[in-house]
């Protein structure tokens, strides 16, 4: 390899990341300039620009084409909106049931959907429930954030770094539910409490006369836009889960699941105006930040420097698995609370997957994938730009006129990524020993 290429592309890759971290630019901008940069190097130095396309990882971009269909029909029936009615009535006004619902519904329905989208259904009704309960909405909005962190990590497509890791590591759902749902839901449970024990005092209604004469008020069916589009997309989703299940056995993978599942959604919408709106809100602009980030990373990869950082990484941890391990974890943990975890996972996807070449056994059980996606998805919540989901969350608070700063987060984020951390550390202790 030209060394001057590698020092090229090791700068724009840099560069790039520096972009990212600043947010001066669109990340899609950035990390297609950054693409489009580095196969114009290529070209010079070597000719010939057809391995870019061996970079890019359409299995990853497939599936999560798929499921934002799926996500995009179900929204537009109201589905969400009436799931959120539901566990309101359910509370009876009660601000400390109504904060338990609200933070398992997040985390379930982030174990399915992408966080940012389970935030923006989620965030206008936890600021429209407060109101009328005349409650802080902060408890409230940093449990919304941190459940959707959390409960992302628990399976296969729940965040984007877990669909990156399933397709880059070769995991199938069925694993990620193994090995990634238990710890998560625990995660989940712990973190509510802690999150509950912090804000114990901000939980007492000021007026608790009339309010379960308001809720009773509410309709849940009034939310249902289109019964029938909600009736479809439930039909699919459970469809595809169901394959993503036994897709090991049928010899199929998730991405093309998923891939049939929203082709199926969309034929079933009856309405073409309906299908330009579903396909206009597919999140394009993510898809092509996927796919640029796979070709930075690939030339990079291909330069040589992650193998020489997979390296530095057995010699640093002594060659001892369980180390290892807690490196991995603590250390995305610790860069995934300033860096947006995409572009990390991508880099160490290709690191990982050459520790592994080096020496399989210090991956037992996948241990090292375990770790890298619950310290990329965990330590998201460990700051206020951690991950895409807080910045939507802040954003719309202070819309609303509420200020979720670095600082008033960090007083209760730090401390629950720490704890949640922690036990995850006992848990991959055990795998890493068994």
């Amino acid at each position: 390899m030209h060394i001057t290429f590698t020092v090229a592309v090791i700068a724009l890759f840099a560069l790039v990341y520096v972009f990212l971290m600043t947010d001066i630019r669109h990340r899609t901008a950035v990390a297609m300039l950054g693409a489009a940069a580095t196969i114009f190097v290529a070209e010079v130095f070597y000719g010939n620009t057809e391995d870019f396309w061996s970079f890019i990882d359409f299995e990853t971009l497939a599936l999560l084409m798929g499921m934002m269909i799926i996500v995009g029909i179900l929204a537009h029936s109201g589905f969400f909106e009436y799931l959120g009615v539901r566990t309101l009535q359910l509370s009876k006004g009660d601000p400390v049931k109504f904060f338990f619902g609200m933070f398992f519904l997040t985390a379930f329905t982030s174990a399915f959907l992408d966080n940012v989208t389970t935030v923006l259904l989620m965030t206008p009704l936890v600021l429209y429930v407060t109101a009328i309960l005349e409650i802080d909405p902060m408890p409230f909005l940093l449990g919304e954030i941190m459940a959707s962190n959390i409960g992302g990590t628990a399976t296969l497509i729940g965040d984007p770094p877990n669909i990156m890791i399933g397709t880059g590591a070769g995991l199938s759902f069925i694993q990620f539910i193994k090995y990634e749902t238990p710890i998560s839901i625990l995660n989940v449970i712990m973190a509510a409490f802690f999150i509950y024990f912090i804000f114990k005092d901000k939980f007492t209604l000021k007026h608790p006369d009339g309010v379960e004469e308001k809720i009773k008020g509410f309709e849940p069916d009034k939310a249902i836009k289109n019964r029938y589009l909600m009736r479809a997309g439930l039909a699919i989703l459970l469809f595809v889960i169901v394959l993503f299940f036994v897709s090991d056995i049928i010899g199929v993978s998730e991405a093309v699941v998923a891939l049939l599942g929203g082709s199926l959604a969309l034929f079933l919408v009856i309405d073409h105006e309906t299908v330009e709106k579903v396909v206009m809100q597919v999140e394009w602009t993510t898809l092509l930040f996927f796919m640029s980030l796979f070709i930075i990373v690939g030339y990079l990869d291909s330069t040589g420097v992650l193998d020489m950082v997979a390296q530095w990484m057995v010699k640093v941890s002594g060659g001892d698995k369980v180390v290892l391990v807690m490196v991995i974890l603590w250390g995305s943990a610790v860069i995934s609370a300033f860096v947006d975890n995409i572009p990390f996972t991508a880099t160490m996807i290709p690191v990982i997957s050459s520790l592994i070449a080096r020496d399989p056994s210090l991956n037992t059980h996948n241990v090292l994938w375990w770790a890298l996606s619950m310290g990329a998805c965990l330590g998201g919540n460990g700051t206020v730009i951690g991950a895409s989901a807080n910045v939507v969350v802040s954003g719309i608070a202070k819309k609303n006129g509420i200020d979720i700063n670095f600082k008033n987060y960090a007083k209760v984020g730090a401390p629950v990524t720490i704890f949640i951390l922690i036990i995850s550390s006992v848990y991959l202790y055990f795998l890493a020993t068994l």
